[in-house]
């Protein structure tokens, strides 16, 4: 049998993916077999709040595992790699792949030693950033307040082709003044064999004491999620009902405390935080999910994650009007405006009572997932950006 032969040769690095799991899209990019594909992690990351230490990966793409200045102390924006141009030059991509913030040193760095690789290859960044920044929140005596708009100007100059995660993303940079091709797709998807509707959940119910109709919350404990929001409107609802929150944070304690005062801590179940693989058992444990996210100056909802997972589920989902929630959810599940408890009181109380309605969003959520959020589906994107990126960029330099 002859040696496979591979039409591109493409460098993804992305410190996130130092979790297992954020590897699904990877394998799935490489059952394309022209694409011969190298995913560089840092050997360790604090990401999450635990030092993670990346997989060897799989059957179907290698992994490099670099030693990461700064990657012990999560520092998304100022960790890079010092033996990255050994590895540049021993790979020789096509196209690099980055999944970093134009602003971070690790983006800098890779561009800049790309140029001395021949030929020079293609750069596609992807970022998340879905709020303006002028990077002058850091005081004048801060080194980001003038690093970080140096490094994302050049950045933005020396790419070939802009991902983001996020309708207000694509906006921002566009107004930037970014005038080459910029594509809207997230960089996670969800493996629809796992997540899906369980017939099992019923012994957690019980052991958590789940009872009558359950509303369910699965994030972070923080006040951008918009709990507090939640919380005010369940209290207005005069159900039958429990609240599952899932997740841990810093200002869990404030709102037991809340909870206590609205009178409606007894129907309110708490768990701190599951193993990843369990987080299907306990969402099939709900009758819907509530994403109340609020914007704040400083975020904004980037997409939402869990939101994708529930509808995989086939559980209905309400969301706030923060970010990019509405254009997640689409036309399969419901809306309300941020912060707006008594709206959100209503469409809880809607879904309580109509059991035709949430079969209905139900079946909807999961094939707009099928349809749009797998990571089959974000990798068949993927191979656009990388079947397009030729021809863009020959347009790009005449």
């Amino acid at each position: 049998m002859g040696k496979k032969h591979y039409n591109k040769k493409i460098l993804i690095i992305s410190h996130s993916s130092v979790v297992d799991v954020y590897q699904d899209k990877i394998r799935e990019l490489a059952k394309y077999n022209d694409l011969q594909i190298t995913l560089l992690i840092p050997s360790v990351y604090l990401e999450g709040a635990k030092l993670v230490c990346g997989g060897i990966g799989r059957e179907g793409y290698k992994v490099e595992k670099l030693y990461a200045i700064f990657g012990k102390s999560g520092r998304q924006h100022l960790h890079f790699y010092p033996s990255l141009f050994f590895t540049l030059r021993r790979i020789k991509p096509d196209i690099i792949h980055l999944e970093e913030e134009p602003e971070s040193l690790v983006s800098f760095e890779t561009i800049y030693l790309s140029k001395f690789l021949r030929p020079i290859p293609k750069i596609v960044l992807f970022t998340w950033r879905n709020l303006e920044k002028t990077h002058k929140e850091w005081s004048l005596l801060s080194p980001q307040r003038y690093v970080y708009p140096m490094v994302e100007n050049y950045t933005l100059q020396n790419i070939d082709y802009l991902i983001t995660g996020n309708q207000d993303g694509a906006n921002i940079f566009k107004k930037k003044g970014y005038r080459w091709p910029i594509k809207i797709i997230p960089q996670y998807g969800v493996d629809t064999n796992k997540f899906r509707m369980l017939e099992n959940a019923e012994s957690l119910k019980k052991v958590l004491k789940l009872s009558g109709f359950v509303v369910g919350y699965v994030g972070r404990i923080w006040k951008p999620k918009g709990i507090r929001t939640l919380l005010k409107a369940i209290s207005q609802i005069d159900r039958k009902f429990t609240l599952l929150l899932l997740g841990s944070g810093p200002d869990r304690n404030e709102y037991l405390e809340l909870a206590k005062s609205l009178g409606i801590d007894h129907k309110i179940r708490m768990v701190s935080s599951v193993k990843a693989s369990d987080v299907i058992v306990y969402l099939n444990c709900i009758d819907i999910l509530v994403l109340p996210s609020e914007t704040t100056s400083e975020w904004k909802e980037q997409f939402g994650r869990v939101i994708i997972e529930a509808m995989a589920c086939e559980i209905p989902v309400i969301g706030s009007s923060s970010g990019e929630i509405p254009n997640v959810i689409g036309d399969a599940g419901l809306i309300f405006e941020e912060g707006n408890e008594k709206e959100l009181a209503d469409k809880i109380s809607i879904l309580i009572d109509n059991s035709e309605l949430r079969q209905k969003l139900g079946e909807a959520g999961r094939q707009r997932v099928i349809e749009n959020y797998t990571n089959k589906k974000i990798a068949s994107k993927l191979m656009s950006v990388y079947n397009e990126i030729d021809s863009i960029c020959r347009d790009k330099h005449k």
